[in-house]
């Protein structure tokens, strides 16, 4: 069985570990912060939980304080790996809205030094910081419940992105890369309403997720509106197999005069694909 190092061990390993003093431009120690800082790191005492607490309200004070003090203790905090996570999520909640996206930052930080598996305090903390964070925290938040595919974040992602339409291209990656299709429905929505700009990405997304999710963009193929045909066919190409000949043959049946080279592109994928399905139903030849 393995052993526990010691609560009392680890906190002296962290407090020697620690990086060094706040600095400023021209490189010189600022000796007053660490003071500051260690003091409160031997007010908390031996207790993990109570230093990293002690640090985060350094970090993030409730009123301005000093620059050099707030930088030293969340580089401090940082070196806390897992064990400061806690403390920063919490910090997330009750920091101000200016100070919210370097919360959000420093617990992407904490959570690199770790190196490994996915701690809950980081992609709950994540969460909380769609949930409660400005834009600039949400802009950082997002992308990382994307990449690590918290799909539990989804829908409070969702929401944030339709009381924000800012948040909406990263909203869209981040889905596509969590791979659900119960996403399908605001994608689809960006498709067909959203900004021109992000309507190709929405399409996009949703040739990424695939199953369920291409029925929206097969159902868009078929609208009056060719700027939603062209950007539904051209996402979907990529991923086309024989059960989309239909679809494809359909389009370029209806639509011969869309946009040029995406036409040109379907008839190309069409007649491979139509070899595909020829070599796939030939009989086997015998010997």
């Amino acid at each position: 069985m393995a052993c526990r190092v010691p609560e009392l061990a680890v906190a002296a390993l962290l407090v020697l570990s620690a990086g060094p003093a706040a600095t400023a431009g021209d490189g010189t120690e600022k000796p007053e912060a660490r003071r500051i800082v260690d003091a409160a790191i031997t007010a908390a005492g031996t207790s993990i939980p109570l230093q990293a607490e002690a640090l985060a309200r350094l970090a993030w004070p409730a009123e301005d304080g000093d620059p050099d003090v707030a930088e030293l203790a969340r580089l401090r905090l940082i070196d806390y790996q897992a064990y400061g996570l806690p403390a920063i999520r919490s910090a997330i909640r009750r920091a101000r809205p200016e100070q919210q996206a370097e919360v959000v930052s420093a617990l992407i930080g904490a959570y690199e030094k770790i190196g490994y598996g996915q701690a809950n305090d980081f992609l709950a903390g994540l969460n909380d910081a769609v949930w409660f964070g400005t834009r600039e925290s949400r802009l950082i938040a997002i992308p990382q419940l994307g990449r690590f595919r918290f799909v539990p974040s989804m829908l409070t992602i969702i929401d944030a992105a339709h009381e924000d339409p800012a948040l909406v291209p990263v909203t869209v990656d981040a889905l596509a890369s969590m791979g659900k299709d119960r996403a399908r429905f605001f994608l689809e929505s960006v498709m067909l309403e959203g900004d021109p700009q992000v309507r190709g990405m929405a399409a996009s997304a949703l040739a990424r997720i695939g199953g369920e999710a291409l029925l929206p963009l097969k159902v868009a193929i078929r609208s009056d509106d060719p700027e939603i045909r062209v950007v539904a066919v051209q996402a979907l190409l990529p991923v086309a197999t024989v059960d989309e000949l239909s679809t494809l043959h359909e389009y370029v049946y209806a639509h011969p005069d869309d946009d040029a080279a995406t036409v040109e592109a379907v008839r190309a994928s069409t007649a491979m694909l139509e070899d595909v399905l020829a070599r796939q139903t030939e009989p086997a030849s015998s010997e």
